[in-house]
């Protein structure tokens, strides 16, 4: 593999190779947004950080870890967003942060020795980690906090989510009060534990209505594109029987996929179908047309997931806690009002 340097993360974008080189230093002069577009894109490249000399010893006890899967930085438009909202917040405070991914082939043993090495002062957990690691974690004593995780460490960990059932509901009422009968859950509910919780929502708000029919298109995801979250021959066996009115997705990026299939088959959306998703991701609005959603203010849950982690540093007798933000349903032209 070819050795990602400087001057190819600068030309990639498109800034100059003394802006990157500041911006993986944590030197001063460079923007919070910069700076994490800078980090962001030289892990997907595959840089090599370990050329970057280690922070200075002074710096330590304000450094926080954001521990991630890789393919989800490379795939996921969710996570970024996230993680700039906790810089944002970092830099309010004069913390640094450090973005540790890892993937099938990382040794476990250096990354967690890394990042206990540099006596960190928390760490952010985002969506999942292999358990020798959070093990390894647990045993240095470290404060740590969760972000949507897809296993629920109640008993080690600060959690921090979205209300994925409340906010699932509230989109499903949304789907059956515009008039539609035959609605389907879109996402493999065992991929993590907020897809399961809007899967929850969605049941749990049907049985409201009598006269609506239910399809779950759950199956184990098989869709390596979007880390697998569902299940190809399923959606589209689904799509090609026309017994579904409204199509709920998981997330934005299923629902991106199912507008592919559908245009494919020639079914037209949303004058055939109605679709949802989930996330409001910065693609939802250019869509055609435009997507549903629902907002996850990504930038507000990075911040908090920040200032929790603070509050564990500070506190560290205080019970551990679960915090829930709930999110907004927006409307838009994917869903048609079948009561006119």
């Amino acid at each position: 593999m070819k050795k990602v340097t400087l001057q190819m993360i600068a030309d990639h974008l498109g800034v100059s190779k003394g802006l990157v080189s500041i911006a993986l230093s944590d030197k001063y002069g460079v923007s919070t947004e910069t700076r994490s577009d800078i980090v962001i894109a030289a892990i997907q490249m595959g840089y090599d950080f370990s050329k970057i000399k280690k922070q200075r010893e002074s710096l330590k006890s304000n450094l926080f870890y954001v521990l991630t899967k890789d393919i989800d930085l490379h795939t996921d438009r969710f996570w970024p967003q996230i993680i700039k909202g906790i810089e944002s917040q970092a830099l309010k405070f004069n913390y640094k942060i450090r973005v540790k991914a890892w993937d099938e082939n990382t040794n476990l043993d250096l990354f967690v020795s890394d990042i206990i090495d540099m006596k960190c002062s928390g760490i952010i957990i985002i969506s999942e980690i292999p358990p020798f690691i959070f093990n390894h974690l647990v045993l240095s004593n470290i404060p740590m906090i969760l972000v949507d995780g897809k296993i629920m460490y109640d008993d080690f960990i600060d959690t921090i989510s979205v209300n994925n059932y409340a906010s699932f509901y509230n989109a499903t009422k949304y789907v059956i009060d515009n008039g539609h009968k035959r609605i389907a859950f879109v996402g493999d509910i065992s991929h993590a534990h907020s897809f399961n919780q809007r899967h929850l929502g969605f049941l749990d708000c049907a049985k409201q209505y009598p006269d609506v029919q239910v399809t779950l298109l759950t199956d184990k995801g098989d869709d390596p594109e979007i880390t697998n979250v569902y299940n190809i021959a399923q959606l589209r066996n689904s799509l090609l029987e026309r017994k579904v009115e409204a199509y709920l997705c998981a997330n934005d990026n299923i629902a991106e996929k199912l507008y592919r299939m559908a245009q494919v088959h020639g079914i037209n959306i949303p004058n055939d179908i109605s679709v949802i998703g989930f996330d409001d991701n910065a693609q939802s609005k250019s869509m055609q047309p435009p997507l549903a959603t629902v907002n996850v203010p990504k930038r507000e849950v990075g911040e908090q997931c920040f200032n929790a982690l603070v509050e564990r540093v500070k506190h560290r007798d205080y019970s551990l806690r679960r915090i829930n933000i709930m999110c907004k349903v927006i409307q838009r032209e994917s869903v048609k009002n079948r009561n006119l």
